[in-house]
């Protein structure tokens, strides 16, 4: 009775080693607060499998798969989905390419990083799981509306020349500048009456969003 005990223990040891070897086959489906994961057993899978991995039938590809629960996972589609709204709704530009990691389990007042394109531009995001549900909270890096930017710029050059200055900032056509505070940003100048004179005007942003020259006045 001792050997048998062995014997089945071995093989319980031997099927997680198996189960984990396949782990990249694994489809995952949040059910509820538990994850289903499928794994599709390969033709050399040693038929003994099934006695600690019961086999169920896919009704829709009649493919046999062996079940295993494990932690739920949140959904990378559902959270690229949510940066695309809330950017949307916040600067009225949607990112594209948004990359998340694949394998976030449900864990609440934890954080993850994605990254997307805004206008061509890398913004990092941190989302926080703000209940272990499903729930995220999305924060990114700072990003400046160009509007507002080119606005203070001529602003202050229009006040230190006595005449009206236009600013431009970035490329043409951008209408957002993702910027972290005091990193340069390039910008141009010129006065409305001679506008074919345009000077290279560098600025950077502090904290506080006050723009300032990038280079020291000679």
């Amino acid at each position: 009775m001792r050997r048998a005990k062995i014997v089945w223990l071995a093989l319980g040891v031997l099927g997680l080693l198996s189960l984990a070897a396949h782990a990249d086959e694994a489809r995952t489906y949040p059910v509820g607060v538990r994850e289903v994961q499928w794994i599709e057993p390969k033709d050399s899978r040693p038929m003994w499998m099934a006695l600690f991995y019961p086999a169920v039938v896919d009704e829709n590809t009649g493919k046999a798969f062996t079940v295993r629960y494990d932690r739920p996972v949140l959904d990378p589609a559902a959270v690229a989905d949510q940066i695309v709204s809330s950017t949307r709704t916040e600067f009225g530009v949607a990112p594209t390419d948004v990359q998340c990691p694949k394998d976030v389990h449900y864990d609440r007042n934890a954080t993850f990083t994605c990254t997307a394109k805004l206008e061509n531009q890398t913004l990092n995001y941190v989302l926080t799981q703000t209940d272990g549900l499903g729930a995220v909270s999305v924060a990114h890096g700072r990003v400046l509306k160009m509007a507002e930017l080119t606005a203070q710029v001529g602003g202050e050059l229009s006040k230190g020349a006595g005449v009206p200055v236009v600013a431009e900032c970035g490329t043409p056509g951008q209408t957002l500048i993702v910027n972290e505070p005091d990193t340069r940003i390039e910008c141009r100048a010129w006065a409305t009456a001679n506008p074919g004179r345009v000077i290279p005007i560098p600025i950077k942003v502090d904290r506080s969003g006050t723009a300032y020259p990038a280079d020291p006045v000679q």
